[in-house]
């Protein structure tokens, strides 16, 4: 039987109305002045939130990025049309909205996510080369009911789903990534994060819907690349869906000779210059 335990804190929230959207501007603003005066502008964390469905802006320590986090929950919600689940999909537009090509993970092909128990798995969605592992499974059948507790199917006209038994499951990229997002039902224990390194290592909580369960969206955008992206649910039985993330845009290096083209010319110059210096000042008296 799956564990059941009652949230520390939940607040209905509508995600969409001017006064939550008010707020979250206040608060950011509010404890990023607080912070840089009490740090003297040198505060390395800032995070705004609220649970239920909450917007999050943080900086990671030394060399990390600032990260953006879009996630909502809805409790004791189970597989449905998307209206079916307002907050969470309001939270998936938040992350949509981040404006990034993103590549999204169905698992309904079965060539690429064939059912059953795997030890890993690897596959190509749109210019990203994925590889996922270790020892969790694809479903296309409830491991228990209700589905809010053992997690579901969230794919418009799809079947399956990344069923998670405890533990955790990493997803790695080809490419490096700066954003990443999934829905993600069933969960009901709190401590349940995403793990990533973006030259420093970064947690970003999963919100508990509450002991019965139900339906969440959790993304985020990092302005520094990341390569990989762990979930862990440690004791719990999560369904994974719809997870999507965008390749970091490709920089174009300078060709290595036009830099020795530009010494060259300024050396040329300084030359130049100094001979006619040399030539204006005659003979000798």
């Amino acid at each position: 039987m799956k564990q059941h335990f009652a949230p520390l804190v939940e607040l209905d929230i509508d995600f969409s109305s001017e006064a939550f959207w008010t707020l979250c501007h206040f608060a950011s603003w509010s404890v990023s002045v607080a912070i840089g005066a009490v740090c003297g502008g040198k505060a390395k964390l800032r995070r705004v939130g609220l649970l239920g469905v909450s917007v999050l802006l943080f900086t990671g320590l030394a060399n990390a990025g600032t990260i953006s986090v879009c996630s909502g929950f809805d409790s004791n919600v189970g597989a449905g049309l998307p209206a079916s689940r307002p907050k969470s999909t309001a939270a998936a537009l938040c992350f949509d909205a981040f404006g990034q090509t993103e590549s999204i993970i169905d698992f309904e092909s079965p060539s690429s996510y064939p059912l059953g128990p795997f030890t890993t798995l690897s596959f190509s969605v749109g210019s990203l080369g994925v590889t996922i592992g270790t020892n969790q499974q694809i479903r296309n059948t409830l491991v228990g009911v209700p589905d809010t507790l053992y997690g579901f199917n969230t794919t418009l006209g799809g079947s399956k789903w990344l069923s998670l038994f405890s533990g955790s499951i990493t997803f790695t990229f080809s490419k490096p990534i700066t954003d990443f997002g999934a829905y993600l039902s069933g969960v009901q224990l709190t401590g349940e994060t995403i793990t990533f390194n973006d030259g420093s290592p970064q947690t970003v909580s999963l919100p508990n819907p509450g002991s019965s369960g139900g339906i969440e969206f959790v993304g985020f955008k990092d302005d520094m690349p990341f390569s990989s992206v762990s979930i862990n649910v440690q004791g719990d039985i999560v369904g994974v869906d719809d997870v999507r993330g965008s390749a970091a845009p490709e920089v174009t290096p300078e060709p290595a000779s036009f830099p020795l083209v530009c010494a060259g010319l300024v050396l040329a110059g300084i030359l130049r210059r100094r001979k006619r210096r040399f030539v204006g000042a005659g003979p000798p008296a």
